[in-house]
């Protein structure tokens, strides 16, 4: 019969292997991440922005850090953009608050803007792409007056090239909502 001191030891000898080997599936490394496994993450938003083929392939790439601003909208244009959660040790924080401070807001209904205080949530995601990063900004509205608002096609997308970004979709003049024609 075996000792009882023997029999302990296996166990434990099983249940930290079996531990080690479980412990790299069961937390995967934070580059696997993708906006599918972002918390509270707008995706609607996100894909109509940029459109369904560029969005498929975002869906499923990793993400190197996502940060998300909150600008006020004062007079049609945002200012005061606060970073409100920030990935990548704060490397892509400025960027951000230049582009959400730099947002054109069209078509708001005046009466309901004074009765309440207007915010835009503006999100950087970041990709590590073979050549270096490719980054995305895009904006949404949480509030329901702003549901179904033309924002469609409007997401800045850029890549990293020689220190600089360089824009390869969107333009430097960033508009958020209004209708069609209200220009």
């Amino acid at each position: 019969m075996d000792s009882p001191v023997t029999v302990r030891h296996l166990l434990l000898a099983f249940l930290v292997i079996a531990t080690a080997i479980q412990s790299p599936a069961a937390h995967p490394p934070a580059s696997s991440r993708t906006i599918l496994n972002l918390p509270n993450f707008p995706l609607q938003a996100l894909r109509l922005e940029v459109g369904r083929k560029l969005y498929s392939s975002l869906a499923i790439s990793p993400v190197s850090a996502w940060v998300m601003a909150r600008a006020a909208v004062v007079n049609g244009h945002t200012m005061g953009a606060q970073i409100v959660h920030s990935e990548g040790n704060g490397v892509y924080d400025k960027m951000l608050l230049e582009m959400a401070n730099g947002y054109t807001i069209t078509g708001q209904n005046t009466t309901e803007t004074r009765l309440a205080k207007d915010t835009l949530n503006v999100h950087l995601l970041v990709y590590e792409v073979k050549d270096g990063k490719m980054a995305v900004c895009f904006s949404h509205n949480d509030d329901a007056r702003y549901n179904g608002v033309g924002q469609i096609g409007t997401a800045w997308v850029g890549v990293l090239q020689g220190g600089k970004w360089v824009t390869i979709s969107g333009t430097d003049r960033r508009k958020w909502g209004g209708r069609r024609g209200s220009e």
